[in-house]
């Protein structure tokens, strides 16, 4: 576990949760529906690994830093109603994505490029958000992470008058799609709430 500072971990952001879940995907400790599988289920991971999977009070729980690798004195696990609640918005946002790309007539695989903005989009891993099924796989070399977009747009807007006039002519020009009532969407999301097989 890398930790931001080189500190003892305290928690799990969201980037790290996304890199979790990937690598656990990858042993095998995680199936493709999204469930923690029990210790003596996994026979190709390490003794060390499989200690690592318990059953706590609320299921199964895989424990990322034991108490005292912890920064605060208490285990930090992943528990199976976090993998849930990731998949329900990893879901989202690919069925968004495919959505979207449906509603402009065209297919993922015509995507020449995928841009992360925001915090977690600078921080994600590109592969794990690929593997977790997070974005499409159009292939990692095309997927860049562009920062704060939304900021970096406004002061273009506000700076010049060419940049602002683009900027209102782009909102004029966007369409609204209801993804909430759109049954492309809500049959999407049922489809990509699972993990891609390895």
């Amino acid at each position: 576990i890398s930790v931001i500072g080189n500190r003892k971990p305290i928690g799990l952001c969201g980037s790290g949760l996304v890199d979790a879940v990937a690598q656990m995907l990858e042993a095998g400790i995680i199936d493709d529906s999204g469930r923690l599988l029990e210790a003596d289920e996994c026979t190709d991971i390490s003794d060390s690994v499989r200690e690592r999977l318990i059953t706590g009070p609320d299921g199964q729980e895989f424990i990322l830093a034991t108490k005292s690798e912890s920064g605060h004195g208490k285990a930090i696990s992943l528990k199976e109603s976090d993998i849930r609640h990731l998949q329900l918005a990893k879901g989202s946002i690919h069925a968004a994505i495919r959505s979207l790309v449906s509603n402009a007539g065209a297919d993922v695989n015509d995507l020449s490029e995928i841009m992360l903005a925001g915090a977690l989009g600078s921080y994600i891993g590109v592969e794990s958000a690929v593997r977790i099924g997070l974005i499409p796989n159009i292939g990692v070399d095309k997927v860049t992470s562009i920062g704060n977009a939304a900021g970096a747009g406004a002061r273009l807007a506000l700076l010049c008058e060419k940049e602002h006039s683009l900027a209102r002519q782009l909102a004029a020009s966007a369409e609204h799609l209801e993804l909430a009532v759109s049954s492309e969407y809500q049959m999407e999301l049922m489809e990509q709430m699972m993990f891609p097989e390895k």
